[in-house]
């Protein structure tokens, strides 16, 4: 029953949450940018988390069995929609893992282990300076994980399908993401002009106008990062000597997911609280309802 009811709750949340808009960084070569899309892009999530705190802290403290789910026939009916939707995620999820990484020229693959896989053939057609920047970026990617990091995100966008605001916050995130390997590559010595032209060559060589230079891991498709709007704004900033400057002067802001962490602590713990004195009160009527009860509300 405690599953019937976080996707039923939860998935309700979610999907109110998701619909909210997204909004690009105002300084989307920075670091700060990309942690902010990040953030924008799981924060559909935090009110459901707190419904699942509730939830937990109500299946706690109640002291009789919970009945067997397929008793309430209306509660499995209108969490079926939600329940399609976690299983459709789970499923292109879990394909993700089997599937091959895209045949790129040059990209970054595998989860715990990031690889950098670099076409000889394609590295021919670079000067020695084009090949170090290309190298730069991906290392920065895997660094950071990102390959993993971007198959958490496709997997909940997938979560809240089919809402466009949710694929639009993916986008917004994958373009500050690119962007902020950009200046990490930068800040390590490589001209941006290098790194431009090593991007410009690999979209001619791959004949895509969407694609990249960084492949997202087993079926993650590199369309997904962005137009030729974004993309020529990445561009014009690896080509401005000035906001590079600026990027390499810039020192690193200090991660601040354990202080997020801390202070996310008190409120779930008050959530749990109020599940367990609160939660079979409000949720005894929805246990008892008839099919009768259930079409009347409607």
């Amino acid at each position: 029953m405690l599953m019937i009811f976080i996707l039923l709750f939860g998935g309700l949340s979610l999907h109110f949450f998701a619909a909210l808009p997204a909004h690009l960084p105002p300084d989307l070569g920075s670091e700060e940018a990309e942690r902010r899309a990040w953030l924008q892009l799981w924060a559909p999530f935090l009110p459901t988390l707190f419904i699942v705190a509730w939830l937990c802290g109500w299946t706690a403290i109640e002291p009789d069995p919970l009945p067997w789910p397929l008793d309430h026939t209306i509660l499995v009916f209108l969490s079926l929609p939600f329940l399609l939707v976690a299983a459709r995620a789970t499923y292109r999820a879990i394909l993700a893992l089997f599937l091959d990484s895209p045949e790129l020229l040059i990209c970054t693959a595998g989860f715990l282990r990031p690889r950098i896989v670099f076409s000889p053939f394609f590295a021919r057609k670079l000067d020695n300076a084009q090949i170090q920047a290309a190298w730069a970026h991906e290392q920065a990617h895997a660094q950071h994980y990102d390959p993993l990091r971007i198959w958490l995100a496709q997997l909940v966008t997938d979560l809240q399908w089919p809402w466009p605001a949710a694929l639009h916050r993916l986008r917004v995130w994958l373009a500050a993401l690119e962007c902020a390997r950009d200046a990490e590559a930068c800040r390590t010595g490589v001209a941006g002009e290098d790194l431009a032209a090593a991007i410009l060559e690999t979209l001619q060589e791959s004949g895509s106008a969407k694609g990249s230079q960084t492949a997202y891991p087993m079926g993650i498709s590199p369309a997904l990062i962005s137009d030729g709007k974004l993309l020529q704004l990445r561009i014009e900033r690896l080509l401005q000597p000035q906001a590079l400057s600026e990027e390499k002067s810039r020192r690193r802001v200090p991660r601040r997911e354990s202080t997020l962490l801390l202070l996310l602590a008190l409120p779930f713990s008050i959530s749990m609280l109020l599940g367990a004195l609160y939660g079979q009160t409000l949720l005894e009527p929805l246990l008892n309802m008839t099919w009768s009860e259930f079409w009347a509300l409607l």
